[in-house]
């Protein structure tokens, strides 16, 4: 059994001169414990999850991919927010990344996860 621990912005503040985020990659066994990475709660939170990889790589198996609308910085649809996609999919292969999730928070109709998957296709995966 592996344990994956998902994200959000508070898990990056420092206490004590270290993030929680950073204090359970420290102290755990990495054939064991993997993060199930928020990126755009990272991102929000002044992280750059391509440092990330480099940092711990091959712990974050599993990404939970939405975007932030500039105006609110609230989730929106992947491609219509301020999030680089593209760099952060240039170097996944460091994460260790098998299995993506659209994630959309507040999502009004099943249109915004939709545009997601229309983006990705298109700028990602083509």
């Amino acid at each position: 059994m592996k344990f994956a621990y998902h994200n959000h912005q508070s898990e990056f503040a420092k206490v004590e001169g270290i993030s929680a985020y950073d204090y359970i990659l420290t102290n755990t066994n990495k054939k064991e414990v993997y993060m199930e990475l928020d990126l755009a709660w990272a991102f929000l939170a002044g992280m750059d999850p391509v440092e990330m990889f480099k940092q711990y790589p091959g712990r974050f198996p599993l990404w939970h991919v939405k975007d932030i609308d500039p105006a609110t910085n609230r989730p929106c649809p992947v491609g219509a927010g301020k999030f680089d996609f593209k760099r952060v999919y240039e170097n996944s292969k460091q994460s260790g990344v098998t299995h993506t999730f659209i994630e959309q928070d507040g999502a009004k109709t099943i249109d915004d996860p939709a545009a997601s998957v229309k983006w990705l296709k298109s700028n990602i995966y083509s």
